[in-house]
């Protein structure tokens, strides 16, 4: 009787010791801060492209036999994000036989430069190039075919096909980038070019120069067009939490509403076991109203206005005694 009475009281006491850690525990617990979920999304990238003619008077003919060459100028406005794409277009009409005469260079409103053709066909110092012609237009990017391939295929006269081809460097035939250059952060054509180039830095005259570098043959642009294509990354979407509580503890199954930002209608959260609530995916860079209501507790503060730019965990209520 008495091993019995005496396991009882133990069991009893081992209970009560049991119950108070456990709520200990939850006290403890709901004095934690309750990170806010951050949302999962990623930057959206939006690409807009926007294309400009040469203010330069054309038709323009290209001075013979003469290396200083013409330059055709685009007035660039209205860049509002970081440059991903460049593509030049240009064409001649008359021809311009010999290609191997003709070099062209694309240059940025930072100077950055980056050579389109130089001289199809010409592998050695002082050699002709190829005799094939030019009349286009013809499209210079980080996509598209081989211009001393097609000089070659066409023969000598012929004129080699409009259309879109990589850009090259004197005396060689491999494929240079460009969009590095113009693309990527300041302004840098592929390599390190144009890619990147900041709005700052794309708006402004941009140069196209033509030059002829040898004699005897000669040919009039009549077409120049630059295309910019760029790219302005939107902020992910944010997230706006906080707890309902008293001086002495949490309140649970509270609501509190959102309104504002971009909403077309209030959302509603109830606080949890912890007087916790969250809202995820808004839109951020908005202006919102966060309110408390509860038919039990007063708030001095039941409302809080506040601009929304990043995940936000700490919007608390607090309740009068």
């Amino acid at each position: 009787m008495k091993n019995r009475l005496f396991k009882y009281i133990y069991l009893q006491k081992f209970y009560a010791f049991s119950l108070m850690l456990l709520t200990l525990n939850l006290l403890i617990f709901s004095n934690r801060e309750i990170p806010a979920q951050k949302s999962e999304n990623p930057p959206v990238t939006n690409l807009s492209s926007r294309s400009f003619t040469t203010i330069s008077a054309i038709p323009l003919e290209i001075p013979d036999g003469d290396a200083n060459g013409t330059n055709f100028l685009f007035n660039v406005s209205g860049i509002n994000g970081i440059v991903n794409h460049v593509e030049i277009s240009f064409g001649f009409n008359p021809a311009h036989t010999w290609s191997g005469d003709i070099k062209a260079v694309l240059t940025s409103p930072n100077n950055a430069s980056h050579t389109l053709v130089d001289r199809v066909g010409e592998t050695i110092v002082g050699g002709a190039g190829d005799s094939s012609d030019l009349a286009g237009p013809y499209t210079f990017s980080d996509q598209g075919g081989d211009l001393w391939q097609s000089a070659t295929s066409v023969g000598s006269e012929a004129v080699i096909p409009a259309g879109f081809y990589r850009t090259t460097s004197g005396g060689s035939a491999d494929f240079t980038n460009m969009d590095p250059i113009f693309a990527g952060h300041s302004l840098n054509l592929n390599n390190n070019g144009f890619q990147g180039l900041e709005a700052q830095l794309a708006n402004g005259t941009w140069r196209l120069n033509v030059s002829d570098n040898g004699e005897g043959d000669t040919g009039t642009v009549n077409f120049a067009e630059l295309t910019i294509t760029y790219s302005l990354a939107t902020a992910a979407n944010v997230s706006l939490g906080g707890r309902v509580m008293t001086e002495r503890g949490v309140i649970r199954n509270a609501t509190v509403m959102l309104i504002g930002g971009n909403l077309t209608e209030p959302l509603y959260a109830k606080t949890n076991d912890f007087g916790a609530y969250n809202f995820t995916e808004l839109a951020p860079n908005q202006i919102y109203v966060v309110s408390v209501i509860s038919k039990k507790y007063r708030f001095s503060q039941p409302n809080i206005v506040m601009e929304l730019q990043n995940d936000v965990s700490d919007v608390n209520f607090v309740a009068d005694e």
